[in-house]
């Protein structure tokens, strides 16, 4: 469903605590339930790595723009 009205939103860690980072505002995001569940507790640039590699497993090309 596209309509963000009925969208659930959670809030992340974006450099996890388990890995050093805090609960201050300054390292938190918004996020949607899915996303924040599969980063689980990797820091961002882990979890665009991951979703790389993912995707090129599957084919698909990912280049940076």
């Amino acid at each position: 469903d596209n309509d963000s009205s009925t969208w659930t939103w959670q809030i992340d860690h974006i450099v996890p605590v388990s890995k050093g980072g805090t609960n201050e505002l300054s390292n938190l995001g918004v996020t949607i339930p899915s996303a924040n569940y599969s980063k689980h507790d990797l820091t961002i640039e882990e979890y665009l790595s991951l979703c790389k590699q993912v995707l090129e497993h599957h084919g698909y090309t990912v280049s940076k723009t």
